[in-house]
C-alpha cells in the first residue's frame, strides 16, 4: 500500500489529527504552523505522523537500523527524521 494512502487512512482513524485536520480543511485551523495539502496534514510544512501509527516506529528503525542511521543514539537518530 503506498505510504501516503496510509497516512490518510490514519489520520481518519486518529480522531484528534482527523479533528485537527478538518479544522484546518475549513480554515479555522486551531494554530497557525498547521496546514494541509492533498488531505495530508503538516506543522510548519513537515508531514505529521499520528502518534500511536505503526508508521513511528517502522520510520524510527529505518533510521537507526539504515547504513545512514546506524546506531547513534537517540538524539542523533531523531534529529533527520525531524527535519
Amino acid at each position: 500500500m503506498e505510504i501516503l494512502l496510509v497516512l490518510r487512512v490514519a489520520f481518519i482513524e486518529d480522531t484528534e489529527v482527523n479533528n485537527i485536520r478538518e479544522l484546518c480543511r475549513k480554515d479555522t485551523s486551531p494554530h497557525p504552523n498547521y496546514s494541509t495539502h492533498d488531505e495530508l496534514l503538516y506543522w510548519n510544512g513537515r508531514l505529521i505522523i499520528p502518534k500511536k501509527h505503526d508508521l513511528v516506529q517502522q520510520i524510527l528503525h529505518e533510521f537507526h537500523s539504515s547504513l545512514l542511521g546506524g546506531h547513534s543514539g537517540v538524539a542523533k537518530t531523531v534529529s533527520p527524521i525531524a527535519s
